[in-house]
């Protein structure tokens, strides 16, 4: 759970989303309830509700904000994550749906430095993370044991 919230804050005070509250709003709220085990909260018409201040009687088929920012949103987390770098934890908002996704990444490359060389990348020390490649998913697993602690 801490690194979730310490990768949180690492997203949402960075150059790509200082400027976007309304997009830090809705990834906070989507991490939160995913690792608070409320994911009955995570339908579209309630996440306009609590995060975009609709009415309760809110109609995502007739106002597509909810839509229209979850796809803002994964575009920032891919700028961040292009621009900020990979971490030891990724967050990602799969499509098709408002259930945080944790994952593991593997660890960034070292070099093996020597006084009269150019740096060498040891290729067989690390694997680059990279969309779609081997990556362990952590999911709600993870938040239900880091709450489990509390």
């Amino acid at each position: 759970m801490e690194a979730i919230q310490v990768e949180l804050e690492r997203i949402v005070n960075s150059k790509p989303f200082v400027a976007s509250p309304r997009l830090v709003r809705f990834l906070r709220y989507c991490v939160e309830q995913t690792c608070d085990g409320r994911l009955e909260s995570l339908k579209e018409s309630l996440i306009g509700v609590h995060v975009f201040d609709r009415l309760p009687s809110y109609d995502p088929k007739v106002d597509p904000i909810v839509r229209v920012h979850a796809r803002r949103l994964r575009e920032k987390l891919d700028i961040f994550y292009d621009s900020e770098g990979w971490s030891d934890l990724i967050i990602r908002l799969p499509k098709g749906g408002y259930v945080a996704r944790f994952e593991e990444t593997a660890p960034q490359p070292t070099a093996n430095l020597s006084p009269q060389a150019e740096p060498v990348m040891e290729e067989s020390s690390w694997s680059a993370p990279r969309r779609g490649g081997r990556r362990t998913s952590i999911a709600i697993a993870l938040c239900a044991a880091g709450l489990a602690v509390f």
